[in-house]
């Protein structure tokens, strides 16, 4: 199983003695309209409501430092 970047604040129970991963509920399904493989469980296709909402559309920060001299170890 794939984790899935999207973000969506929704209320939840925790099962304390539940063997599910997670259990999603009718208006999280209706809301987000996910295609599954059941097979490999993986989202496969996201609904169309779910962009750009859903999603991070901020890219992570980088940066890159040069390298003068390798460290020679102890």
């Amino acid at each position: 199983m794939q984790p899935a970047l999207i973000s969506s604040p929704f209320n939840c129970l925790v099962l304390e003695y539940s063997n599910a991963n997670v259990i999603l509920g009718d208006s999280w399904l209706i809301h987000h309209s996910p295609v599954i493989s059941w097979s490999t469980r993986d989202v496969l296709k996201w609904g169309s409501q779910c962009f750009p909402g859903c999603f991070p559309t901020q890219t992570l920060p980088t940066s890159s430092v040069p390298i003068k001299k390798p460290f020679s170890g102890c």
